[in-house]
């Protein structure tokens, strides 16, 4: 999977995905430099941040805003601690 963060407005975000998905069919990867030329017209250093996401053996295309996103050490103590209240103690 390949992974890289543009400055884009909401507006922008339907043309950019569409732009990224042709590319990724077209091309072979890595993606990030060839798509960031690309899209140079569509990037707002005013705009939101967004996370594009391509993933190489299904070439699907994802772009998520920053904001939905959380550290990875955010959803290891979730489990964590969904582990401990669902555990039940046998003796």
């Amino acid at each position: 999977m390949e992974k890289f963060v543009l400055r884009i407005k909401e507006k922008d975000l339907i043309k950019v995905r569409s732009i990224t998905a042709e590319n990724v069919l077209q091309f072979e990867p890595p993606f990030a430099n060839r798509l960031q030329c690309k899209l140079k017209d569509y990037i707002d250093e005013n705009g939101e941040e967004y996370v594009v996401q391509v993933h190489h053996s299904s070439r699907n295309v994802n772009v998520i805003p920053s904001a939905n996103l959380q550290p990875i050490c955010f959803y290891a103590t979730q489990a964590t601690v969904e582990t401990f209240q669902n555990h039940t103690l046998r003796i």
